[in-house]
């Protein structure tokens, strides 16, 4: 596993060439761990606490931005 994680470190980091962002790169090593069966997809999914986490920060980071493209954030900082 530690094998792996030092792939995603790798091609997150160092590879400027290839424009990989953090989620391309989260998202291939999520399917290589669970390809190679280190993991299981029960064992992924048994993991609620983390799910939970992510759905909800996704939802606030999607709501900041949209905020920001709206002007909702700048019109609050001039109020």
């Amino acid at each position: 596993m530690s094998r792996f994680y030092f792939y995603g470190l790798e091609l997150w980091a160092c590879f400027f060439g290839i424009s990989l962002d953090a989620t391309s790169v989260a998202l291939l090593g999520l399917s290589l761990v669970l390809i190679s069966g280190v993991l299981t997809f029960r064992e992924v999914l048994a993991e609620k606490a983390a799910w939970n986490t992510l759905v909800w920060f996704s939802a606030l980071v999607m709501m900041a931005t949209l905020f920001g493209k709206l002007g909702v954030t700048q019109f609050l900082a001039e109020a």
